[in-house]
């Protein structure tokens, strides 16, 4: 057995143990009224991701999760899990260790689940789980299995290794989809470590105020831990919004990310920004979401990539002339789809044509009737057909640089006089111009990463609202509905709770504008609150806690561009 479980533990009941690479995934999951390890399958159209369930002798255990291996604890005796590989699970321990394939409520009558011994310490198995096989084998011990056949199939296989004469058993679980490639019992896989190469992909993460230090490793666990070759559909390593649920790449997340990766690991960052570009439409959509096996086309993500693609050139010399030239293209492409297919109008203002199209799902700005002609697309935009301009400029197209700067500007004007009352933003529906008076969303504050592209009387409205100690601003971050709106609801997700990508582009828009403090004390309260409630997938802006989904990658990618950017000293 291993040393015990190193420094910087975390929950796995909120947080999934796996590795960069993999796409298997280790979780504390209700199963009946007890929580129940289960190795689960990523892989994106799996209907259920529970493959096995971990039984040690029939004892209840206690569990301790570091990024090398987790340490499982029992009157029956303890075990340790690793991976070898991003395939392969280690088991070792002393005591009975059990994996028995789990029986979805609804399984799919045509996952047909079997198993075949293929040696006195080895068998395959089918689980339900029909895009990857799976080979067990007891390294160390005696393997007996249970598996009733009852014609066409073993609806229950359990497979079990007990220990040796010397007390000591090893199981090793491999996911493979051809051929198990780790048959040979003594084969070493030619991977690095787990924690070995853990901690050198921690040494590219940003750095951030000692406070924080503890918050890092977990926030570089997460993007480490998150993400799956490149497999199927993905002809790049992806970053997972979470190996949670969320087991996808949605289109303005993947952004977030690359920030944060950008200075450190420069090659993996350019691939998150560029990924959804790889199932870019004909007509220059990008996809809401993609993963290993589906592409989600029916909504789309906000324009934020033009912004994100200047932010990676400040921040990283790897975006060279080579990366410019080849993402101008589509970057054109799905900047103009806007104007082409999302301004039915004609007014020169593109529309969301749902809540989901600019990942504020249910925000009061789309009590409007959509199609919606919402203040931060138009803000997204400008920004976009500037940095359109300026990789023109980069790559000798001067005419293209000029008629983009003169796209931008015009838009900006027209942004102005169409949306702008003198008090604030409005979001009318596209063709009427109808607005909605109810509701006080965030969402209408956006046009600050605008910054001094803005009029300055605008610009002041628009600071003086965000800096309210009270209407926005909350203990910990900006929340996303005002707390006096009539709409504001607790945990209501985009009518209330602080969410990472709203709480970044605010901030930059505060940058933008000239409101350093603001922009540091914002920042402050986001990353504090993400340090005591983990990285989940929203907060609550008055108590912090976290709800849902609490391994989400782009709250960890926040919290390290925001503390390295803006709290860190010296900066």
């Amino acid at each position: 057995m291993a040393a015990s479980v190193p420094t910087m533990a975390f929950d796995p009941d909120h947080v999934p143990f796996s590795r960069r690479g993999s796409y298997l995934a280790c979780s504390l999951n209700a199963d009946g009224d007890d929580r129940r390890f289960f190795v689960r399958n990523v892989r994106g159209d799996v209907p259920h991701d529970r493959v096995f369930r971990l039984d040690l002798g029939g004892a209840p255990y206690a569990i301790e999760a570091a990024p090398a291996r987790m340490e499982l604890s029992s009157a029956a005796g303890d075990v340790d899990v690793s991976f070898e590989a991003p395939s392969l699970l280690r088991f070792e321990g002393d005591c009975p260790i059990t994996l028995s394939t789990y029986v979805p409520s609804e399984a799919d009558p045509y996952q047909r689940p079997y198993v075949v011994r293929t040696g006195e310490a080895a068998c395959r198995v089918n689980a339900y789980s029909h895009l990857s096989k799976y080979r067990l084998t007891a390294r160390e011990g005696d393997l007996t299995i249970e598996a009733p056949w009852n014609g066409q199939d073993s609806p229950h296989v359990s497979v079990t290794a007990t220990p040796d004469s010397n007390g000591t058993v090893t199981l090793t679980l491999e996911e493979y989809r051809d051929e198990p490639r780790w048959i040979d019992s003594d084969a070493t896989p030619d991977v690095a470590p787990p924690g070995a190469a853990f901690e050198r992909w921690l040494a590219g993460i940003p750095s951030v105020p000692q406070e924080f230090a503890d918050t890092r490793r977990l926030a570089g666990y997460i993007l480490w831990a998150s993400t799956v070759a490149a497999e199927r559909r993905l002809d790049r390593e992806a970053v997972y919004m979470s190996k949670n649920w969320m087991t996808s790449v949605w289109s303005w997340d993947h952004c977030f990310n690359a920030l944060a990766l950008a200075d450190g690991h420069p090659e993996l960052a350019w691939d998150q920004f560029a990924l959804p570009f790889d199932f870019q439409t004909e007509t220059g959509a990008l996809p809401d979401s993609v993963n290993d096996a589906v592409v989600e086309r029916n909504f789309v993500k906000p324009p934020i990539h033009g912004l994100t693609l200047r932010l990676l050139r400040e921040r990283s010399d790897a975006v060279g002339r080579g990366k410019l030239a080849a993402i101008y293209e589509p970057l054109t492409r799905w900047t103009e789809w806007w104007f082409d297919h999302r301004d039915h109008d004609g007014d020169g203002i593109p529309a969301y044509h749902h809540g989901n199209d600019s990942g504020w799902d249910n925000g009061t700005t789309f009590l409007v009737e959509p199609p919606v002609e919402a203040p931060d697309l138009a803000a997204f935009l400008v920004l976009q057909l500037e940095e359109l301009a300026t990789v023109a400029d980069h790559l000798g197209k001067a005419a293209a640089a000029d008629r983009y700067g003169d796209r931008a500007s015009t838009l900006l004007d027209r942004l102005l006089d169409h949306s702008w009352t003198g008090e604030r933003f409005l979001a009318p529906h596209s063709g009427t111009h109808e607005t909605v008076a109810a509701g006080d969303s965030l969402q209408s504050f956006l046009p600050l990463v605008l910054g001094d592209r803005l009029p300055a009387d605008v610009r002041e409205r628009l600071l003086a609202g965000v800096a309210e100690e009270g209407r926005f601003l909350a203990p910990h971050g900006p929340a996303t509905e005002a707390l006096s709106s009539s709409h504001y609801e607790q945990d209501s997700y985009w009518r209330g709770p602080v969410w990472a990508p709203s709480t970044m582009l605010l901030v930059e828009g505060l940058a933008a504008s000239g409101e350093h403090d603001l922009a540091i004390d914002v920042s402050r309260r986001f990353c504090r609150a993400v340090a005591e409630s983990g990285f989940a997938e929203n907060l609550d802006p008055e108590s912090g806690e976290g709800y849902r989904d609490r391994a989400y990658t782009w709250t960890a990618s926040v919290f390290l561009v925001l503390a390295h950017e803006y709290l860190q000293e010296g900066r």
